[in-house]
């Protein structure tokens, strides 16, 4: 017999075509990149810092990690290896403010499959999708 929160996880899951671990320290992004996922059947579980990124893989599954790089003080890179060599299938996104060149290359080096720039006038859904689907095929 499944308890009530069980089927609330459930049936949350049911809703989206894909579940991103969205590594944010700013609740505003989080609410509107949510929303705007949302739309598109991709559901996002926000963490606020690296440790709680790493529990969270180890816990749950996801179809994409999305990383502010600015959270933890430039840590983001050292958790975007680590995830990589955790979940060396799942798809990497950085979703940033930094955008020099040198951190692009760094989270390029560092695992990460794509690295947009905030802020991403883009298709963010379609990109994900594009990323889970090209990581997939790999």
């Amino acid at each position: 017999m499944r308890d009530r929160q069980t089927e609330n996880s459930i049936a949350v899951m049911d809703k989206y075509d894909f579940t991103i671990l969205y590594l944010e320290d700013d609740p505003d992004s989080v609410e509107l990149v949510s929303f705007t996922l949302g739309l598109d059947k991709i559901g996002v579980k926000a963490v606020s810092n690296a440790e709680e990124a790493l529990e969270s893989v180890m816990i749950e599954e996801f179809d994409l990690f999305m990383l502010d790089g600015l959270v933890d003080t430039g840590y983001s890179f050292e958790l975007c290896r680590k995830l990589r060599k955790l979940c060396p299938s799942i798809p990497i996104a950085y979703y940033t403010a930094l955008g020099f060149p040198q951190d692009i290359q760094n989270g390029l080096k560092a695992g990460a499959d794509i690295y947009l720039v905030k802020p991403f006038v883009g298709d963010l859904a379609h990109t994900i999708r594009q990323a889970i689907a090209n990581r997939r095929d790999q």
